[in-house]
């Protein structure tokens, strides 16, 4: 049963990457529109 480990233990590694990966996107989208809306507002200067 302990054979198993190093297998979850990649898979977790794999996992964690495309998660860290989609999060790290996910921000710059979000941090994107933030900027664009501040922009937006300061746009009548």
């Amino acid at each position: 049963m302990e054979k198993r480990l190093p297998e979850q233990s990649a898979l977790n590694s794999t996992q964690i990457s495309g998660f860290l990966i989609f999060i790290y996107g996910w921000l710059i989208v979000i941090k994107e529109k933030f900027l664009e809306g501040l922009h937006g507002d300061q746009d009548g200067d």
